[in-house]
């Protein structure tokens, strides 16, 4: 009898633990995801910021950062599985449970279909319109890896400050507002048509 009340107990707290796992990252969002986790930590390695050392067998190098946000964040990858010494890529790595962030407040996960518009509006554009490329969508039980080239030079908000300091003409002003409105007009279309 006490082993039986034992199993049951243990069965209780197994069961317990699973469906508080399961509230914390949540269900799988991407039902046609390009791959597991497990295929793209095979496929994509982090690629060390320059003059980090080499690394050995043992130790694993810091990935470049490229940006950070809330939920996640933005790395350099290579492709280990292409020809030469590998294509450089950026990852968004999302987190699809919980967030603690460093002055411990705790964030809700983000919408399952956030994360799926998000994933359907990037495989609609196809880099259209100076939008990313999606190259593949990669699914863990707590993250969401997505793939995209790799557009270095800055982010917009440095671009425009930048403009700021000096004169542009009229032929430069009006290239850069056409260059920055296309892609939001893009989104804006696919949007409209993926949330209605």
């Amino acid at each position: 009898a006490l082993l039986r009340l034992s199993m049951s107990l243990l069965d209780l707290v197994s069961g317990f633990t699973a469906r508080v796992a399961d509230a914390w990252y949540g269900p799988p969002l991407i039902t046609d995801a390009t791959g597991t986790e497990e295929e793209y930590l095979a496929r994509y390695h982090d690629v060390s910021p320059a003059g980090c050392g080499a690394t050995t067998t043992m130790s694993k190098p810091k990935p470049t950062v490229l940006g950070e946000g809330a939920f996640g964040s933005v790395r350099l990858v290579r492709d280990v599985c292409a020809n030469d010494d590998g294509i450089q890529y950026a990852v968004k790595v999302l987190c699809k449970g919980y967030v603690i962030n460093d002055d411990n407040t705790v964030y809700r996960p983000p919408k399952p279909g956030v994360l799926a518009a998000e994933v359907e509006i990037l495989r609609r554009l196809q880099g259209k319109g100076h939008n990313l490329s999606l190259v593949g969508v990669y699914e863990g039980r707590r993250y969401l890896y997505l793939v995209t080239e790799l557009c270095l030079g800055g982010d917009l908000h440095d671009f425009r400050s930048a403009c700021l300091q000096h004169y542009l003409g009229k032929g430069e002003a009006k290239s850069s507002v056409a260059s920055t409105l296309l892609p939001a007009d893009i989104v804006r279309e696919l949007a409209i048509k993926i949330l209605t």
